[in-house]
């Protein structure tokens, strides 16, 4: 089953964001049954919607048991992350892609921003990742991202290819940018072999 979730945008902060896709993952996880799902969720995202994918893996918690909410008593954790030229890395970064750390996209406060850097909170416990990026998109992020689950000994996947700009989706032409990039585009078909072996 694919889901597209709409999380809030501004004026609310990336921080709604995150509670907005920890729902979703807690609502899915307590319907499993009822809308015949698997036992397994995988989260997917590019650009903001690739730090917020990494975000809930790196910020997943197993429910709170207590809660009046009975949604809220299942867990926010996912079994893998698909990320794609995901604007992450906000703390390694003066000015990730260019853009001010002042942004609120980037978190308001220091505090925030931390909190908002995926590397900067993997554990052993994060779930397996499937990174892409491009060299001219600033592959540092996903490199950056990749370091992190090399250091806990997660496992993951990482592939930095030489051309293409922000924003190239499937990379097949069928994206803003009218990118049609046949070797970029082989991400799709390794990321579909990875999950198979994840058990997807």
């Amino acid at each position: 089953m694919l889901c597209i979730l709409a999380y809030r945008l501004l004026p609310y902060t990336r921080m709604d964001a995150i509670a907005d896709m920890q729902r979703a993952i807690r609502l899915l996880r307590s319907r499993r049954k009822e809308w015949a799902l698997g036992d397994k969720l995988c989260v997917m995202g590019f650009s903001a919607g690739g730090m917020l994918s990494a975000n809930c893996a790196t910020h997943a918690d197993e429910g709170r048991p207590e809660s009046q909410d009975e949604i809220e008593r299942f867990a926010s954790r996912v079994d893998a992350a698909v990320i794609g030229y995901g604007a992450m890395s906000v703390v390694s970064f003066a000015k990730p892609f260019g853009m001010p750390v002042s942004d609120p996209l980037m978190g308001e406060n220091r505090r925030e921003r931390y909190y908002l850097a995926p590397e900067k909170h993997v554990t052993c416990d994060t779930p397996p990742m499937f990174l892409w990026q491009t060299l001219s998109d600033d592959g540092r992020h996903s490199m950056c991202l990749a370091k992190a689950l090399q250091d806990a000994e997660v496992p993951y996947e990482l592939h930095i290819f030489q051309p293409g700009l922000h924003g190239l989706a499937m990379a097949d032409g069928r994206n803003d940018l009218g990118m049609d990039l046949p070797h970029v585009a082989h991400w799709g078909e390794l990321c579909a072999e990875w999950l198979c072996d994840l058990g997807f």
